[in-house]
């Protein structure tokens, strides 16, 4: 049970994914709780999130999936570069990198971790062709 805790972080900015789907918007929100206080921690969470929504996207779109399936092939995938913008695709090659930093090497940065919390929202929007209740876009 303790190992699905960060289900339970409310968020700021991914609450509205919590009904269709709550572990990604717990993992937005404990990386909101903590991206000032333990910004590779943060950043790890957000590499988790930005895994789950490539996994996603494969599977809602039926894509092939490439012999190596983690996380850079996956990014790399042609089919999956086909249905995502660019503009989405640089941004989860940045968790990517970012959070390989961080898991790997014990490094953070609070100001990345500010940034992409407060543009991911609108990214998962897009990739996951989502409905926001908050009215704005």
């Amino acid at each position: 049970m303790l190992r699905n805790s960060y289900l339970l972080m409310k968020s700021q900015n991914f609450e509205f994914l919590r009904t269709k789907w709550p572990e990604l918007a717990g993992l937005g929100g404990f990386a909101e709780a903590y991206a000032h206080t333990d910004a590779v921690g943060a950043i790890a969470k957000l590499r988790m999130f930005c895994e789950q929504v490539v996994e996603w996207i494969h599977y809602d779109q039926r894509l092939p999936r490439p012999y190596q399936a983690n996380l850079s092939d996956l990014l790399a995938n042609q089919p999956f570069r086909d249905v995502v913008p660019e503009v989405v695709l640089s941004k989860l090659h940045a968790l990517r990198k970012e959070g390989n930093k961080a898991v790997h090497g014990n490094v953070g940065n609070t100001e990345f971790t500010v940034l992409v919390l407060t543009n991911e929202r609108l990214s998962t929007c897009t990739t996951t062709r989502c409905e926001d209740t908050r009215g704005s876009g």
